[in-house]
């Protein structure tokens, strides 16, 4: 399902373009999730990235008002704005940071993910001279299972385990990993070998630790397909948005979910100009189309820098007023035009939708991203920070 139809609001706004969340949706996306995962399984929605497009404040309260655990976030940055937004459940941080920011980390009580040895000995001083706020420090061990990204051996996880385990000031939490192909293939053995190895680590960390872990590695693909083997944190992301991480995932768990997930997000523009052009004349730099007919032409202030990217070139196509507008010529910086010759009364000002529904007609991240030659991630985690997202269904 995409986003919204026009409401009256999107008929009142000033803004050249604009995003709509339906905060609802999310809500209700964050329900069907925990209600599908084992209910022993913490659920962790990743709001990294401005929330794949959707707006990290708005969305993160949505889904805590939904019944997430934890929130996920990728930086230390992105964790600081949560807090000083007011939320205070648990956040993980799983992407890399800067060894000076530790102590910033301890400050906002995160989860923080563990696997450089200058983030190690930074630690072992703080615990030396006795930091207070380093206990409110939560670490997590990333294991290489096989996605060669972030992460340590089984080896040298164990060392870390060691110096850790010297410091007593040093909060060890849990371990973690990052599937490579769960959600692309029905042959899932890469997957059961990472997860596998995972445990394996956890087990072996946890034995010389001395106190139980939490280990977790299952991302939407997994939550999806193996709902009862999550270990203790599912870490969703794009299915959290009402997207789905491939059409085989879909097919396999889609009329399992209830209510089945939703898309939240809208993406419109105001029209700038409409203007008539000749049969026969060049369409945009590069004259990569040519005008076959008598052509009406309706200019819209978003291009590449926006987010539209500029493959969507003589490819891409919008609504207006519920009918299709095939982009003409390339995607320019800031502009790009569409043909609305069969669409009457069409003028400047109209709201033109580039994502989500209008009337009974729908664009969708999906279908954009076969234009562009991309996923579903890409289209809505790019779209420009800068342009207003307004929570609708509030």
């Amino acid at each position: 399902m995409c986003g919204d139809d026009l409401t009256r609001d999107d008929l009142t706004r000033d803004d050249l373009t604009w995003c709509e969340v339906n905060v609802l949706r999310l809500e209700q996306n964050m329900r069907a999730l925990r209600r599908h995962l084992n209910a022993k399984t913490l659920l962790a929605p990743a709001v990294k990235s401005n929330a794949y497009g959707h707006g990290i404040e708005a969305s993160a309260q949505a889904f805590l008002k939904g019944g997430a655990d934890w929130l996920c976030v990728h930086t230390i940055a992105e964790a600081k704005q949560l807090r000083e937004a007011g939320i205070s459940c648990p956040i993980y941080c799983f992407g890399p940071s800067m060894v000076q920011d530790l102590e910033l980390a301890a400050q906002l009580g995160l989860h923080l993910v563990l696997y450089q040895d200058s983030h190690l000995e930074r630690l072992r001083y703080l615990a030396s001279q006795q930091a207070e706020s380093i206990q409110d420090l939560k670490l997590h061990l990333k294991i290489e299972t096989g996605n060669h990204r972030q992460g340590l051996s089984l080896e040298q996880a164990l060392d870390f385990t060691r110096v850790l385990k010297e410091n007593g000031q040093l909060c060890l939490s849990g371990v973690s990993s990052h599937f490579a192909n769960v959600e692309d293939t029905v042959n899932q053995g890469y997957a059961e070998l990472q997860m596998s190895r995972l445990i394996e680590a956890g087990e072996a960390i946890e034995s010389l630790w001395g106190q139980p872990l939490l280990k977790h590695i299952a991302n939407s693909a997994a939550t999806l397909l193996w709902p009862n083997r999550a270990l203790d944190i599912a870490r969703v992301g794009i299915s959290a948005y009402g997207l789905w991480p491939s059409k085989l995932c879909q097919t396999l768990v889609a009329d399992q979910l209830e209510p089945t997930l939703q898309t939240a997000l809208s993406w419109r523009a105001r029209i700038a100009q409409v203007k008539n052009v000749p049969r026969g004349e060049p369409i945009g730099y590069g004259c990569t189309y040519i005008t076959t007919r008598p052509t009406r032409l309706a200019i819209i202030p978003v291009g590449y820098y926006e987010g539209y990217d500029r493959s969507l070139s003589n490819r891409g196509q919008v609504l207006i007023k519920g009918q299709r507008a095939q982009v003409l010529g390339r995607v320019c910086m800031n502009i790009c035009m569409v043909d609305i010759t069969d669409i009457p009364m069409c003028q400047a000002g109209d709201i033109a939708t580039l994502l989500g529904e209008d009337g009974s007609d729908c664009i969708s991240a999906d279908e954009l991203g076969t234009w562009a030659d991309t996923i579903n991630y890409e289209i809505v985690a790019r779209i420009a920070g800068h342009i207003p997202r307004y929570p609708v269904n509030v």
